[in-house]
């Protein structure tokens, strides 16, 4: 998830890596796309990845350190 405070408005290209629902047009699914829109900083940045409603465990993409396994898999456990 991006912080829309990064980018002031969305561009054209933008719309061919943004998720299209209502108030999401500031997550992107493309993680280079994004590097480059914002020219990424990790000193001044931090990027989150999500997954929504996932159906089984989730391991982190590369690019990201998996955090609160335990927790949502004791949510989804528990919401069954």
């Amino acid at each position: 998830m991006l912080c829309p405070l990064a980018m002031d408005e969305l561009i054209d290209e933008d719309w061919q890596h943004n998720i299209h629902a209502d108030c999401k047009v500031y997550l992107f699914r493309d993680f280079e796309y994004l590097r480059r829109r914002i020219s990424y900083d990790a000193i001044r940045h931090n990027l989150l990845s999500l997954v929504e409603r996932p159906e089984s465990q989730t391991k982190a993409d590369s690019d990201f350190e998996l955090a609160a396994t335990t927790f949502w898999t004791r949510m989804m456990m528990s919401a069954s």
